[in-house]
This record gives C-alpha cells, sequence and structure tokens, in this order.
C-alpha cells in the first residue's frame, strides 16, 4: 500500500504513514485489552472504524480519479481516526498515571486504618535520619485491652477501635510528622524537626487519644540523644512502651483489689462504642 497519495494534478498532495498508524492501532489495542479499559477501547474502534472508511474510499475509486468532494471526505475519515487514535493514547495515560499512583498509595498504606505502613515507617526512618544534624522523635503506640475488644465484641469492633485510634492520632500529630500502623494494635510516629521537649508532643497526642474514649500504652525515644542506630532508637521506644504497659497492668490489679482508688485502662465496652 503506498503511502504518498496524488492529488488530480499529479502532484503529491499529503503522505500517510499507513503502516506506521496501523502498528499504533495494534499496541494501543494490546493497551486497552490489558488495562481493560473500555472507553479507551470505544475510542480505538471509532479510530480504526474512520481510518479503514478513508482508505476504503481511496482504493475503491483510485487516487488519481477521485472527486474533490470525495477526496476531501476520505481525508477527513484519516484525519478523524489520527485524533481518535491519539484520544485513545491519552486516555489511557492518563489511566496509568491514577492506576501508578493507586498502587504507590496501596503499597504504601494501611488498609484498615489509611495511614501509613509499616514498610514506609522504615523507609521514612531512614530518610529522615539520613539528613545529619537533624534531630527527631519516634513514638510507639500499642492500644490497651485489644485482645478483651476483640474477645467480647468481635474483630469488627476492633477494626473500628483502630479506625478510631488512628484519625484521633492523625489530629493529634503536626502535618510534618509521620503516622504508620506498624502491626496489629501497635502504631508508630515520627517527630520531625523536634524542639524543646518531645514529651510536649507526646501528652498532646496522648489527650487527643484520651478524648477518643481508648486506653494505649506509649513509648518515646529521640534520635540521637537515646540510640544513633534505628535498631536502638525503635528497641528503646518498644521497651519504653512495654514498661509503661506492665506498670498499668499491675495498676490495675491493685485497683481491682481494692488497694489502689480508680482504673487506668478504660473498659472494653467504652472502648468499643
Amino acid at each position: 500500500m503506498p503511502d504518498a497519495i496524488m492529488n488530480s494534478a499529479g502532484t503529491i498532495a499529503q503522505t500517510a504513514p499507513v503502516v506506521s498508524q496501523i502498528a499504533w492501532f495494534a499496541l494501543i489495542a494490546y493497551a486497552c485489552r490489558y488495562l481493560k479499559n473500555r472507553p479507551a477501547a470505544a475510542l480505538l474502534a471509532a479510530g480504526v472504524a474512520s481510518f479503514a472508511a478513508g482508505w476504503a474510499i481511496r482504493l475503491l475509486l483510485g487516487y488519481r480519479f477521485l472527486p474533490v468532494k470525495v477526496a476531501a471526505l476520505s481525508d477527513l475519515a484519516i484525519g478523524c481516526s489520527f485524533v481518535l487514535m491519539m484520544a485513545s493514547i491519552a486516555y489511557l495515560v492518563k489511566i496509568g498515571l491514577t492506576r501508578a499512583h493507586t498502587l504507590k498509595c496501596e503499597a504504601e498504606t494501611d488498609g484498615l486504618t489509611g495511614v501509613y505502613n509499616r514498610r514506609y515507617f522504615l523507609r521514612a526512618l531512614e530518610n529522615i535520619a539520613a539528613d545529619s544534624g537533624k534531630e527527631f522523635a519516634i513514638a510507639v503506640i500499642d492500644i490497651d485491652n485489644m485482645k478483651e475488644i476483640n474477645d467480647s465484641f468481635g474483630h469488627h469492633r476492633g477494626d473500628e477501635v483502630l479506625q478510631r485510634v488512628a484519625k484521633a492520632v492523625r489530629e493529634g500529630i503536626r502535618q510534618t510528622d509521620v503516622v504508620a500502623r506498624l502491626g496489629g494494635d501497635e502504631f508508630g510516629i515520627i517527630f520531625t524537626n523536634i524542639s524543646g521537649d518531645p514529651q510536649v508532643l507526646l501528652r498532646r497526642l496522648r489527650k487527643q487519644l484520651d478524648t477518643s474514649g481508648v486506653a494505649a500504652s506509649f513509648g518515646l525515644a529521640c534520635y540521637p540523644k537515646d540510640a544513633k542506630d534505628l535498631d536502638s532508637l525503635m528497641a528503646v521506644a518498644d521497651s519504653r512502651m512495654y514498661r509503661q504497659k506492665n506498670a498499668r497492668k499491675r495498676r490495675t490489679v491493685r485497683d481491682q483489689e481494692g488497694i489502689v482508688r480508680g482504673t487506668v485502662f478504660f473498659p472494653a465496652a467504652r472502648l468499643a462504642e
């Protein structure tokens, strides 16, 4: 099939890269099938139909003897096919970018709570630590009575508590800080660019969490004051969190025995409201 198209005067009117356009159609069709995108496939089908109609007119009537109006009609059909082809490409690019962003978010976000996951938390921790001279702190939060909630009210209630905690933590930190679900009922926070006493940030966070009706144990570790490598820093925060949790459990037992008045843990019924 020739690429050069001659007009009635015998001169070249335009060039049509037929083979390359057909190849583009095939490539786009494969992309539509791979992405399972119907709107792009519909645009492509319309483009193929317009392309075929335009060339069918030229093949049937012959290049040198085309009436001017018919030639213009065939040119219009082929031109429309090119426009539709480009539109389908643009649509596929848009869908591809959207899916790439979605996959990135899914890879970095905890599906239940909407906060970051452990993978992103550790990567963000490495990036912040790599910024020499910057001091920061991490906090590890573990929800109290989580097993009791799941056993007494079901895991769907436990999921609601996790979502409530994630919402409260997001509202209790700064925009520059990072919150992630590290796994189970444990959350991690990176307090970036700390100045002064980081306990102030932790007390603000605890107050925000208490207003949600959820009791939790906290462990805070500062870099580089408490540890100069990330594994040790996480270990310090975990150790302090478990130390607080064990102390709170002992105080709860004493309260039940009547030695100390006032409970420390909120009852499971309040947690599962």
